[in-house]
């Protein structure tokens, strides 16, 4: 399942309205990984439990425009998996390609906490940064009021520009600006 390029996004639902809805002691220790080709995935309560107990990791919270929601999730190689199986976890493969790991009662606190811990997980959730979406410009909206850039100024512009301090997308964005430039010089010409 490729969550974020179109995935099928009922699954989806039922996979967040599965997170949202722990009920009990034992739901609430269990994290629930979802196969996404070569990695596992876990999403809402299940990723705030393994980075609270198991083990750190990158935390993204994305808007997700067709749940109109945003959703937090973790992602690892599948074969990191005994990584996330602490002492005393049980772990449970199910038919559908997901695994559940639950977390040892020992390791989990007493179930009079479960309430704190709903509490902790939502301050956790809402101080994470939302995921910034990769915008393209707007090319098409700008007017052609830009004086035409020779093709020295543009060969200064690619010298000046500092490749190797830059991530791959600012490198793209940048050469797709240049490619623009280059566009609007062609039709000032004509």
């Amino acid at each position: 399942m490729v969550f974020f390029e179109g995935a099928d996004m009922a699954q989806m639902a039922d996979i967040i309205a599965a997170e949202k809805a722990r009920n009990g002691f034992d739901a609430q220790r269990e994290i629930r990984l979802y196969g996404d080709g070569s990695f596992y995935r876990a999403y809402e309560w299940s990723a705030w439990l393994c980075c609270r107990y198991v083990r750190q990791n990158k935390v993204t919270r994305r808007f997700v425009k067709l749940l109109d929601s945003d959703v937090v999730y973790i992602g690892f190689p599948r074969t990191s998996l005994q990584k996330y199986v602490l002492d005393g976890t049980e772990v449970e493969e199910c038919e559908d390609g997901s695994v559940v790991l639950r977390l040892s009662a020992t390791l989990f606190p007493p179930e009079s906490e479960c309430e704190v811990l709903s509490v902790d997980f939502e301050a956790w959730r809402e101080h994470l940064p939302m995921a910034e979406k990769i915008v393209q410009k707007q090319i098409t909206d700008k007017q052609p009021t830009v004086q035409p850039v020779s093709p020295t100024g543009i060969m200064q512009q690619v010298l000046m520009f500092p490749i190797e301090s830059r991530s791959p997308i600012e490198c793209m964005l940048f050469l797709a600006e240049i490619k623009h430039k280059l566009a609007q010089n062609d039709k000032m010409k004509m």
